[in-house]
């Protein structure tokens, strides 16, 4: 009953607590078509693509999230 009033009620729970692992990403891979960067979580699989900008200002590299997924 706990876990369907989780569920149901969402928003007034704190799901941070819960995590399994820090993603502990391994090397980014570009993707030219797109102009896209890829990087996958060594531990389950997680990937991330996102975009890298050159910031003016400072002239480092800052990156932009775009898309997350798991990979089955």
């Amino acid at each position: 009953m706990k876990q369907l009033r989780m569920d149901m009620r969402s928003s007034l729970y704190d799901r941070t607590s819960e995590a399994t692992h820090v993603h502990k990403f391994g090397p980014d891979s570009y993707n030219e078509s797109d102009d896209t960067y890829t990087h996958t979580c060594l531990t389950c699989k997680y990937t991330e693509t996102f975009e890298k900008m050159l910031s003016p200002e400072t002239s480092s590299t800052k990156w932009i999230r775009s898309t997350n997924q798991f990979s089955v």
